[in-house]
């Protein structure tokens, strides 16, 4: 065993490599999610209405993508407190 790890059940090893996937997903969609809001805004602005609605569903789409990853990173937490404490100490 390395030096200070701290041993972890396999279940526990999984959450915390889907928590740091979801983690990634997050940022991801996050900043397509301000790419498509921004890009929404100026098709409304320019009175492009078919562009618009095409963001506009793609904004819906996005924020239910990240309330669904988020949701699972609840679960997880929930599941698993020890994982998020782990996570906040290997970050540092």
């Amino acid at each position: 065993m390395i030096a200070g790890a701290v041993a972890t059940s396999p279940d526990e090893a999984q959450a915390r490599v889907f928590l740091d996937l979801l983690r990634e997903d997050i940022v991801s969609v996050g900043r397509r999610l301000e790419d498509a809001e921004i890009l929404g805004y100026h098709a409304r602005k320019h009175r492009m209405p078919v562009r618009a609605a095409r963001f506009g569903a793609e904004i819906a789409t996005l924020r239910a993508e990240l309330a669904e990853a988020q949701r699972l990173v609840d679960a997880i937490v929930r599941r698993f407190p020890d994982v998020l404490a782990s996570a906040a100490s290997t970050s540092d």
